[in-house]
């Protein structure tokens, strides 16, 4: 018995679609089809396909918009540590009202979990130190002090050391002879 499935992969129902209305277009008038013709199918198809590569398209934008907001995020991160750095030296390190105000959720100076609650501490902090002038520093950027070579130094591997000590081997023996001894006794 001959089936007439349809295709589960797009590319293939779509050449099938293809192939469907070059035989509606020899055979339409011929077999005498009302419904469904090929000045209906013909922009159906056209538009599924124009569908499948805006699809395509907005699959790459996604990805390229998951990349921004992974940067913006890591970047909202160090912001937030370097601030609560900053202002851990005018508030102390334990969550107060000051703490609060400045912007930092739920009694507690941590990192906030989610990236929502992330987005809000930082637009948060901007309000506050714009309103606060004298809280703000340009040096919470991390600095490589001078002393610190950039490249880092050869490793040299640490010396082996045996695992055994040369009185620990005679020990074992005699303890082992002893049980010999005791066991055979």
């Amino acid at each position: 018995m001959a089936s007439n499935a349809l295709p589960t992969k797009r590319d293939r129902l779509f050449a099938v679609c293809d192939d469907m209305c070059d035989g509606l277009h020899q055979l339409e008038v011929t077999l005498g089809i009302k419904q469904n013709m090929e000045a209906l199918l013909r922009p159906a198809l056209a538009a599924a396909r124009a569908s499948e590569a805006a699809f395509g398209d907005a699959r790459v934008a996604k990805k390229t918009a998951n990349a921004t907001l992974t940067t913006a995020d890591a970047a909202g991160k160090t912001f937030i540590g370097n601030a609560r750095k900053r202002l851990s030296k005018f508030f102390g390190e334990s969550y107060t009202t000051e703490w609060g105000a400045a912007g930092w959720p739920d009694n507690s100076t941590a990192m906030p979990s989610t990236q929502e609650d992330r987005f809000n501490l930082v637009n948060s902090l901007k309000t506050w130190f714009t309103n606060h002038a004298a809280h703000e520093s340009v040096d919470m950027v991390p600095r490589r002090p001078s002393r610190i070579p950039l490249t880092p130094p050869s490793v040299t591997p640490a010396p082996r050391w045996p695992t055994r000590s040369r009185w620990q081997a005679p020990r074992r023996m005699r303890v082992t002879r002893r049980r010999r001894t005791c066991a055979n006794a």
